[in-house]
């Protein structure tokens, strides 16, 4: 069996369409967008109460790292280190709930490490991460950093992503309009 490349997952969060998309990145910086949510796939956690908000995006986004995993393998490649980023902290939550998502994620995740951000520019543009939890990897930051330029051009090209159709199918949910 070939060996699989090693690559950089990167899972991104649009805040305000409530929407994620995935792509890899590898070591020589190619980025390569993989998936796209429709918007409002995370709108389950809206007029939730704490614990269910934090229930509900750990569950969506542990999907999403499978689909993320199984795409990459598909293309050869396993990831070597997961970001989930979002652009922003989750709108109309609990003001805990992109923090308590962020180490849930971490805890649950030991292999490949798993860093949880939150996207900010400077004044001038310049793109930086606020790690939420996990461990620092200096080369894994600097890598997703010096993508996202690229894949948030890309985030508005549907074409370029596969597009998964909205879930919906658990019963916490289904509770859910």
């Amino acid at each position: 069996m070939p060996e699989k490349e090693p690559v950089l997952l990167l899972i991104l969060t649009e805040t305000a369409s409530l929407r994620w998309f995935v792509a890899s990145v590898t070591h020589d910086g190619a980025a390569f967008p993989l998936l796209a949510s429709a918007e409002r796939d995370l709108a389950g956690y809206l007029d939730r109460e704490l614990d269910e908000q934090v229930s509900f995006l750990r569950h969506r986004y542990c999907g999403v790292l499978q689909r993320g995993c199984d795409r990459i393998w598909g293309r050869q490649q396993k990831a070597s280190n997961v970001l989930l980023i979002a652009d922003a902290p989750f709108p109309s939550a609990f003001p805990e709930v992109t923090q308590r998502v962020a180490q849930n994620l971490v805890d649950w995740v030991s292999r490949p490490p798993l860093i949880s951000a939150v996207a900010a520019a400077d004044p001038d543009g310049v793109l930086s991460l606020q790690v939420l939890a996990g461990e620092d990897d200096p080369a894994a930051v600097e890598l997703a950093l010096s993508a996202l330029p690229t894949l948030k051009q890309q985030m508005t090209q549907d074409t370029l992503w596969e597009q998964l159709p909205p879930a919906g199918n658990c019963k916490s949910e289904q509770a859910v309009s």
